[in-house]
């Protein structure tokens, strides 16, 4: 350290002891350098370029003998009192500013403790810059204070500083990077906030916990929120606030105005919207070590017990699903259904707490071009997703009252064509339960309407060949019935389905597994009635004591995942 001029007091006789005592100190101009004497167990190779040179001290190879025991050196600056012109470049992070502050300082050599007290801080900063380039803001202002309870920077770098750190700050900084909202989402490995953009406001902080008074806001032409697989990009804002709610005193709100969402395996965006919100509140205790996996916070008592009272709402407004096929990903093979093309409307509204969730999302596609069998469709889809309840914590949801709609069919095949604008089938979830683990466990009671099965029809005759009087049995018209289903993984069941029509009935029990499928499809018109079996890759048609057959038979139970 260097300062242009420099005064204050010393204490002369504790330095035959090695203690240093200074005290009313006052520095102007002051010029901060440091590095690290470096180790063989660590590598400097891309960051050494960018160390500070300091005059009469070369930077020597890591010294590989044993340390001597000596007795270590202890400093102590009381009402250090800095001011004017202020240059530091610290590792490979350089910077400067102006302004003034008191300091307060002890520490003790040969991995001792620090505590630092920076107080009545006003400082006008300059651009700081990260391996000589790389710009971490543009500048601004910073006042209030800082510092540190005592502790031992050898055993804690990082993150892990964060429990003994304090400070109540106003800042007006534009930021080259947004990473620094991610101490307060816990350094969670699966959320990540980065960007650029103005940030201002209070930032009050003590000992782990963000306290009362707290409030920060961020305004970024880039924002960046990373969930996963998923990268959400463009116009937002971040806001940050600690009030004196007993409960849930820290809300954090992520809004954009535009963005665009990318899974990280895509070349393209899959999403657009002019507006999406993430609002959490929760515990203002936000130390939690970097890289965490939230799955595992989800099993820790104490971060279970800071976090029961937590919620997480997003909103929705207007998005465009510009690639329906993605959705592909999030279906299994066994249901023979596949989105070929098409965009479609999104809106959301999810409420979650630990132990509770609800709310809802729509989805509305017209003229969604889609696969059934191997046969062409098109149509409209609408998708009303009921979030009724369940326990997030857990990852189990109630989707109870949730509903798809499939209208406007256009079916194309190489032997027949379908077409019917009033064609419409509907499957409403009187009773769903979902386990969203690896792999997906679904259990559901539906109702299911239908208006008539000459699409299904269609189908069936591309497919295969069948007798004249077979197709006339199965144009039913007016359905209406119900269903129970299982879905564990990629193992799709009909544990029972039913439905009833004007002269006609049929009914299903089968199974639907990669490489294969089992069950049995009843079908009754008027008194004719017949079931098909399903064998593998194979079929065929029983005629004699067709319902007999079916009410005996029993579907295998599923296979374990």
């Amino acid at each position: 350290m260097r300062a242009e001029a420099a005064s204050g007091a010393i204490s002369l006789l504790p330095l035959l002891a090695k203690r240093v005592h200074l005290s009313a100190l006052d520095a102007t101009d002051v010029t901060y350098r440091q590095r690290p004497r470096l180790r063989a167990d660590k590598d400097y190779t891309a960051i050494r370029g960018y160390f500070p040179p300091i005059a009469d001290r070369d930077m020597l190879p890591a010294d590989t003998s044993p340390r001597k025991h000596r007795r270590p050196w202890t400093v102590r600056i009381d009402d250090g009192r800095v001011s004017g012109q202020l240059s530091y470049w610290i590792y490979n992070l350089s910077g400067s500013g102006s302004g003034k502050a008191v300091v307060d300082l002890a520490y003790r050599s040969r991995g001792g403790p620090l505590s630092l007290d920076v107080r009545d801080m006003d400082l006008d900063l300059q651009p700081a810059l990260l391996n000589g380039a790389e710009e971490l803001f543009h500048g601004g202002k910073v006042a209030g204070s800082v510092g540190f309870e005592p502790f031992v920077p050898r055993e804690h770098k990082g993150v892990s500083m964060m429990p003994f750190l304090y400070g109540d700050i106003e800042v007006d900084l534009l930021a080259e990077s947004l990473g620094f909202i991610g101490l307060f989402t816990g350094n969670l490995s699966e959320l990540v906030v980065d960007g650029a953009g103005r940030v201002r406001g209070r930032l009050h902080y003590s000992l782990g916990y963000l306290l009362e008074g707290t409030d920060l806001s961020v305004k970024a032409t880039d924002l960046s929120v990373a969930i996963n697989d998923m990268q959400l990009r463009g116009q937002g804002a971040v806001d940050l606030r600690s009030s004196g709610v007993e409960v849930t005193p820290l809300a954090l709100d992520i809004a954009y105005e535009a963005l665009t969402v990318t899974r990280d395996a895509d070349a393209a965006p899959f999403l657009e919207g002019d507006s999406l919100q993430l609002t959490f509140t929760g515990s203002n205790y936000i130390v939690v070590e970097a890289g965490t996996d939230a799955n595992a916070l989800l099993h820790d008592d104490s971060y279970k017990r800071r976090r029961q009272h937590s919620t997480l709402q997003l909103l929705i407004d207007d998005a465009s699903l510009v690639d329906v096929t993605v959705l592909n990903d999030y279906l299994p093979e066994t249901a023979g259904v596949k989105l070929t093309g098409g965009t479609a409307q999104l809106q959301a509204d999810v409420f979650a707490g630990l132990q509770n969730m609800e709310g809802g999302l729509q989805l509305d596609g017209e003229g969604l071009a889609l696969q059934v069998e191997g046969q062409d469709l098109r149509a409209d889809l609408a998708v009303d997703l009921v979030l009724s309840g369940g326990a997030p914590g857990e990852l189990k949801l109630a989707l109870d009252g949730s509903r798809i709609t499939l209208d406007e069919v256009r079916v194309v095949g190489a032997e027949q064509t379908f077409e019917d604008q009033l064609w419409a089938a509907q499957v409403h979830f009187s009773e769903a339960r979902a386990h969203l683990g690896q792999p997906l466990h679904l259990r559901a009671e539906t109702d299911l309407r239908v208006s008539d099965t000459r699409p299904l029809v269609t189908l069936f005759n591309n497919q295969r060949r069948s007798p004249g009087w077979l197709s006339r049995m199965l144009t039913v018209t007016d359905i209406e019935g119900a269903a129970s289903l299982e879905l564990d993984g990629q193992h799709l069941r009909i544990v029972d389905a039913r439905m009833l029509g004007d002269k006609a009935e049929i009914a299903a029990r089968a199974g639907f597994y990669p490489g294969g499928r089992e069950g049995m499809i009843y079908a009754r018109y008027n008194k004719l009635d017949a079931v098909l079996k399903l064998e593998g890759e194979d079929s065929n048609i029983d005629l004699l004591r067709a319902r007999e057959k079916f009410e005996t038979y029993q579907l295998a139970p599923a296979a374990a995942p």
